[in-house]
């Protein structure tokens, strides 16, 4: 009993430690074919999108759109200087600027000499310092002429600038440049290395050399930074580093990415294979401004958040199977597998770990043919490993730590170095192949295939794994449940049900096709279901037994009080638990389920409610059936209980829990985690769910500061063309279509960001939301317009509004001048057929003319009105055909007016005519 204890105690104490999990990467490929995935440099732009350096140009992106830079030639590395964004290149150097629609664009400001390629740029005291072929030019600030060029016979590898002082590296050696002289600080890195890179804070600098070595320089002192970081670098070869915030972070060629805390120089967590890293080999990193670590590597991008309260734990070694159910017991983490259980221990001997976590590589060996007399004797001690896998594997790499050395004296480093010690290790593997193949018979007809086979991992990747899954022995089957009771903990596995002791399972009952069970605590009764039916079983007895309470299938159950209600896919009934242990029935109802969906029932508020995909049903006593909850009239796209059986919702990407009235956080976060299979829900500060194969863990009291980015057009299109004026969009009439192209920045939760769109004029109301990001417009009237769009982004929601206004332009015959063409035309017909008229010379000519003018005005008139009334009446072509009827009867009036009207001036004028005549006679006599 007291060994019993002990071990326990151990167990416990072994465990209780802090298991904080991994960070969550979420994956990106890149649209590039995998010859060109040679990554050179990352960063984000001033609106939060990704930008990545490859051999052939730049690549941006958003989170959902991939758009493409032009660039002359290969891009090496993103630099900031005063706010502005310049781009190293094969060429020269580039400065990157956005077009109307915020698009980056490189324009080239300098061109490089003789196909040389600048390593860094920098700005001091009026001046740009640009390092080139170990060399430093000095340039001008206005138009990047030359000023002065700095040579050396060792190369400059590296300036910068620390506190307001301008230093360099002359091979390894420290100056500073000092009146215009680069003076020698006495202070130097290593010999036999090669300076990779640096980064800086604003007190202190940071370099990283290929051997290894990480030196900090604080303006005064020189010296190596951390031994723990040293080991780590040398193993795995560093590319790139940078500064975030109050850390470091470096790439590695082959051991993923470091994350250093600053002020201890301690390493504290890697990014990596054994972590969920699609590589190993990263090439490049950047942070974004939601905080967001971005990694390029050979498989395409990868992002992970520090800060997000979501970590995950399913890339701990020694975990086998795929997860179905996790627990926290006694602050450790258990979890069950379609395999067995497993519990989460801290790693107290990395040996022991290096012979468990191996890394599973590919190598060619040959398939052979054995002949019939086999050679003895002469390679019986050769490669002699016992049939150990291990062994051999140790040998391998001992002997690779060897050659690495003679490799790096002869001169290889970084990729070359890798490639050179890989081909070795083939070589290597062949002959250790070749003899044990020799041993058992000579072989012939060989051809190579290839096999997979355990590579020892060196000890300093594997420091950064604080923890690792052992066994529970005796569960090597699927786990269904886990519950903690007043005996200790309980499973339900697929082939019965357990008992947890220290770190073993004792079963208790052997029966298959249980699908759940609950724990009655008043009554340390276990209810156990599945397809054949109800069982119980009591832990409070000496020697407890399983009985069947129902025969028929159960799906789910839920208790309150006395009462036991049960549901299935055809029905749901409730019952009477009495004190002697029987079941009697109160009632049941039936259950609308022809697709068999998944059925859930509980208690809430003494009512009893029934959830499946169908909506949410309430028990009516009074009509002895299920309502349908109008409240819940959605669809259900998921839901499930937890092992507290609260039943949660999601509707809408939003998750409730239904039975629970007191929930006091929001579960914003669990929109952005895949659909649930298992919850263990210890509070509303902690959650651990298991999602597609994932452990995650939900802390909300981890505070991470999401920042939302902002919407914007990112690009106008009109017939395949783009529009190139943003302040002025006019479209012709006969080239009316438009396409609006929107852009918002989202890693997160990119499936969140919604767009909705309205038009005054053309449309009645705002259209519905869409994840869409381009508005069609395949036809437009002419007319002015102004487009408003409104965008949903991120988790939270916000909406935030923005306008976009158009022109489209009218044919030249619907222009104001061509009106006032017009009517001068009219006019002067007019008065044509009034002169005519008055001179009474040709009455038919002066009626034609008439006749013309009153047709050609009716058809000006019809004209007007029919591109007036355009978009006010419906497109049916009987207004069209009424309004020229109206127009045709109203010629004759119109004509007889015309007339009678002409008829009259005339008369008017006949009349002062003859009385002028009359007055001249009387005059005259």
């Amino acid at each position: 009993m007291r060994k019993l204890f002990l071990a326990i105690t151990l167990f416990f104490y072994w465990s209780a430690q802090a298991q904080d999990g991994y960070l969550s990467l979420k994956h990106y490929k890149v649209p590039l074919p995998e010859q060109d995935h040679v990554f050179n440099d990352l960063t984000v732009d001033v609106h939060n999108r990704v930008l990545l350096a490859h051999r052939k140009g730049i690549l941006q992106f958003d989170g959902r759109i991939w758009d493409k830079v032009k660039t002359e030639s290969t891009p090496y590395k993103f630099l900031t200087i005063d706010s502005s964004s310049y781009v190293l290149t094969r060429n020269g150097i580039g400065l990157l600027k956005e077009d109307i629609y915020y698009q980056n664009v490189l324009e080239n400001i300098y061109r490089n000499e003789n196909g040389y390629t600048g390593k860094d740029l920098l700005k001091y005291n009026g001046a740009f310092y640009y390092l080139i072929n170990k060399s430093i030019k000095k340039l001008s600030i206005a138009d990047f002429s030359e000023d002065t060029t700095y040579k050396s016979n060792l190369g400059y590898e590296d300036i910068f600038v620390l506190q307001n002082r301008l230093f360099a590296f002359e091979g390894n050696f420290l100056l500073e440049l000092i009146d215009g002289t680069w003076v020698d600080l006495n202070k130097y890195a290593a010999e036999n290395s090669e300076f990779v890179f640096s980064c800086q804070t604003k007190n202190q600098v940071f370099f990283a050399y290929d051997n290894g070595d990480f030196f900090s320089f604080n303006g005064d002192e020189l010296k190596k930074y951390s031994n723990e970081l040293n080991q780590y670098l040398e193993e795995n070869y560093p590319v790139s580093g940078k500064v975030i915030k109050d850390k470091l972070l470096i790439a590695t060629i082959s051991g993923g990415a470091v994350v250093v805390d600053i002020a201890s120089s301690e390493i504290d967590y890697t990014i990596q294979y054994y972590n969920g890293l699609p590589a190993d080999e990263v090439k490049a990193i950047t942070l974004d401004k939601q905080g967001g670590i971005w990694l390029a590597h050979e498989a395409g991008l990868s992002r992970a958040i520090p800060d997000l309260p979501l970590k995950e734990f399913q890339h701990y070694p020694g975990l086998e199977g795929l997860p179905e159910v996790v627990y926290k017991r006694n602050d450790t983490l258990v979890v069950g597998t379609n395999e067995g259980l497993f519990y989460l221990a801290e790693v107290r001997d990395y040996e022991t770990l290096q012979k468990v976590f191996k890394q599973r590589v590919k190598v060619k060996s040959p398939e052979t043919t054995k002949e019939e007399e086999s050679t003895e004797g002469f390679f019986d001690n050769l490669f002699d490993f016992g049939g150990e896998d291990s062994e051999k594997e140790e040998y391998i790499d001992a002997q690779m730590q060897k050659y690495k050395s003679i490799y790096r004296k002869q001169g290889y480093r970084f990729k070359s170095l890798r490639e050179k010690l890989d081909a070795k290790e083939n070589a290597l593997r062949d002959s250790i192949a070749s003899v044990s193949d020799v041993k058992k018979g000579k072989s012939k007809g060989a051809s190579y295939t290839y096999r997979t086979v355990n590579k020892v991992v060196n000890v300093s990747k594997l420091k950064s794994v604080k923890y690792q899954f052992k066994r529970y022995s005796g569960i090597d089957k699927k786990v269904v449940a886990v519950k903690a009771t007043s005996k200790g903990l309980v499973v339900l596995a697929s082939e019965g049900l357990y008992l947890i002791k220290g770190t073993e399972a004792v079963k208790l009952v052997n029966k298959l096709f249980l699908d759940n069970f609950m724990y009655d605590e008043p009554r340390e009764l276990l209810w156990l279901y599945g397809v054949d039916g109800l069982y119980t079983f009591d832990l409070g007895e000496d020697n407890p037994k399983l009985r069947q309470k129902l025969n028929f299938e159960v799906r789910d159950l839920s208790i309150q009080g006395d009462e036991v209600a049960i549901a299935n896919s055809s029905k749901i009934a409730s019952y009477n638990y009495s004190a002697d242990g029987n079941l009697s029935l109160i009632n049941e109802s039936a259950l609308d389920n022809a697709y068999a969906a998944e059925v859930l029932i509980y208690h809430q508020k003494g009512q009893l409610h029934v959830l499946n995909a169908d909506g949410m049903f309430t028990y009516n006593s009074d009509q002895d059936s299920l309502i349908l909850n109008k409240s819940l009239t959605s669809k259900n796209s998921l839901y499930l209980k937890d092992d507290r059986n609260q039943v949660w919702l999601s509707s809408d990407q939003n998750w409730q829990i239904l039975n629970n009235d007191n929930l006091g956080k929001e579960l914003t976060w669990l929109k952005i985690v895949p659909n649930m299979n298992g919850i263990h829900y210890i509070s509303d500060d902690m959650i651990y769910f298991v999602s597609q194969g994932k452990i995650i863990r939900l802390n909300n009291q981890q505070e991470y500061d999401y920042t939302e980015n902002e919407s914007f057009i990112r690009g106008a299109y009109q017939s395949s063309s783009e529009l190139l004026d943003d302040e002025e969009i006019e479209l012709t009439h006969d080239n009316n279509t438009l396409k609006i192209s929107l852009s918002t920045p989202e890693y997160l939760y990119p499936e969140g960001v919604k767009y909705q769109y309205y038009i005054k004029g053309l449309m009645d109301d705002w259209s519905a939301w869409s994840g869409a990001s381009e508005i069609e417009f395949p036809f437009i009237p002419t007319g002015d317009y102004t487009l408003k769009i409104k965008s949903k982004t991120g988790i939270y929601a916000n909406v935030n509004e923005f306008d976009f206004k158009f022109e489209v332009l009218p044919p030249y015959w619907q222009t104001w001048w061509f009106y006032m063409l017009e009517i001068g035309f009219f006019s002067s017909l007019i008065l044509l057929s009034q002169r005519l008229n008055r001179s009474s010379k040709n009455t038919y000519l002066t009626n034609v003319i008439t006749f013309l003018t009153l047709i050609l005005f009716i058809e000006f008139l019809a004209t007007v009105l029919e591109n007036n009334l355009e978009g006010y009446l419906d497109e049916s072509p009987v207004y069209g055909f009424l309004l020229n009827v109206v127009l045709a009867l109203s010629i004759t009036p119109l004509e007889r007016g015309m007339n009678k009207m002409l008829v009259v001036m005339n008369s008017k004028k006949v009349k002062n005519i003859v009385s002028k005549m009359r007055d001249e006679d009387q005059n005259n006599n």
